[in-house]
């Protein structure tokens, strides 16, 4: 929620007529720390300016409207790529911990017996959402093991629906006389 809302005003303050630097700066840092998908802030902000300036004023703005905006835009994520590289090591994927998600080293196999157990668990909590927590991490995700024959007849319910329903419809051919 947070990323959307500072990716907004980075957007709003970059179509100003004089965009603030330092402002568009904070708004790229606190979307890329509030969630990485805050990194379409700077792609938004150089297409914007593909798409809204027309061609014969792009020569005449383009190192003004470099360095009111982009310039400042690059910094904050020059900024955020040293706070990721220096809190994960690295700056690709990082892989999570069996600790943050127990089923990161189990087979698949494991994860497709336990994945209906867990989406029937969700559903009961969405329909009636007795012993509601704000927070279900992942230690609460109970492992199945072996099949569950409820769960293989939920899936093979859910994925056939969706199989009819891709279908074509049935037409009849009638001859009226």
């Amino acid at each position: 929620m947070f990323v959307g809302l500072f990716t907004l005003i980075g957007l709003r303050e970059a179509l100003r007529p004089k965009p603030r630097g330092p402002w568009i700066i904070v708004c790229v840092l606190s979307a890329l720390l509030s969630k990485e998908s805050g990194l379409i802030l700077p792609v938004l902000l150089v297409l914007v300016d593909l798409i809204w300036i027309s061609s014969e004023s792009k020569a005449r703005f383009a190192v003004r409207r470099f360095c009111q905006v982009h310039l400042w835009s690059i910094g904050a994520l020059a900024t955020w790529l040293v706070f990721r590289w220096r809190a994960t090591g690295s700056l690709g994927h990082v892989r999570p911990s069996p600790l943050d998600n127990p089923l990161i080293n189990e087979p698949v196999s494991v994860a497709l017996c336990t994945l209906p157990r867990q989406v029937f668990e969700y559903v009961r909590l969405l329909s009636y959402p007795a012993r509601l927590s704000v927070d279900y991490g992942f230690s609460q995700i109970e492992i199945v093991r072996s099949p569950d024959l409820w769960g293989i007849g939920l899936m093979l319910l859910a994925s056939s629906s969706f199989v009819v329903r891709s279908c074509p419809p049935l037409r009849s051919h009638s001859v009226s006389g």
